[in-house]
């Protein structure tokens, strides 16, 4: 029997030039992808995302065209069921920080892409009906297509997922904020910095159980959960995670997402009503 899953499935990756074939790798940004290591790996073996479910390559090869200036990358990906594993078509995909992208709809593969997106911030969005909402906080690299390809959990599934907590999500004010690790993160803590709620709440990756008991991440397999509401007029709130003895620092996935006063291992995510939002962090 396939154990439950912590909401917000880890997304599929794969990071593939913008300019030239596809499976070549810019020369500018081959640095860049250190980011995809052991740790990821692990967590594609562990879900085998879509592979599982028939699909063509067309959402990639769609965003190795030329865009109009180096300054850009390109965001592709398939959406499933988190409980079934097929592919979920007319889910509604949008980078919301970039209102001049038009928000795209996923084929009958559950395939998206944005083939030019503006380096530095992009908030995806994901609207599926009878799914919950998902934001993520990414980033745009230039000369990179990223793969985002991830499951949606129901909003059934939310409701018992948390109910260790005693916290209910949705509740149609709050964000469930999920906070996936990466690197040397054990006996990391987190805190919320701005904003409002409840957590964290821990999990192991492993079984997908919470345990609100827990007062720290043991491994980089566990994630942190917060139940939160940015203030009155924001759309964002701040986390900060403090990292073990292993680590010298955390900050978000790429650093794009750091801050404005610089606060080291600060993070910045973005929320809304009703919505998971999920965040990678490093720590090194």
């Amino acid at each position: 029997m396939r154990t439950k899953r912590p909401l917000g499935l880890a997304p599929f990756f794969a990071a593939n030039a913008l300019f030239g074939c596809s499976g070549t790798r810019g020369t500018a940004d081959a640095s860049a992808d250190v980011s995809v290591d052991a740790s990821v790996d692990a967590v594609v073996d562990a879900e085998a995302s879509v592979e599982d479910t028939p699909s063509s390559d067309a959402g990639r090869d769609a965003q190795v065209a030329g865009c109009p200036s180096p300054e850009f990358g390109g965001l592709w990906g398939r959406l499933y069921d988190q409980g079934t594993r097929a592919p979920l078509a007319d889910v509604i995909a949008c980078v919301a920080n970039r209102p001049e992208l038009s928000c795209v709809t996923t084929d009958a593969h559950g395939e998206y892409g944005f083939p030019c997106v503006p380096v530095g911030e992009a908030e995806l969005t994901y609207e599926g009906a009878g799914h919950s909402s998902q934001r993520w906080a990414w980033s745009s690299r230039r000369g990179i297509a990223e793969e985002v390809s991830l499951g949606l959990s129901s909003q059934a599934d939310d409701v018992a997922f948390l109910a260790p907590s005693a916290e209910t999500f949705p509740d149609g004010a709050r964000s469930l904020v999920h906070l996936y690790f990466l690197g040397a993160a054990d006996d990391a803590t987190v805190a919320l910095r701005r904003g409002s709620g409840a957590g964290p709440f821990y999990t192991r990756y492993e079984g997908g159980t919470l345990d609100p008991a827990l007062t720290s991440i043991m491994t980089a397999a566990e994630s942190a959960y917060f139940v939160a509401q940015a203030a009155n007029g924001e759309r964002e709130i701040e986390l900060v995670v403090t990292p073990g003895a292993t680590a010298s620092r955390c900050a978000q996935l790429y650093g794009d997402w750091a801050p404005t006063d610089a606060t080291p291992s600060a993070i910045r995510v973005p929320v809304a009503p009703d919505a998971t939002s999920i965040v990678f962090v490093r720590c090194e």
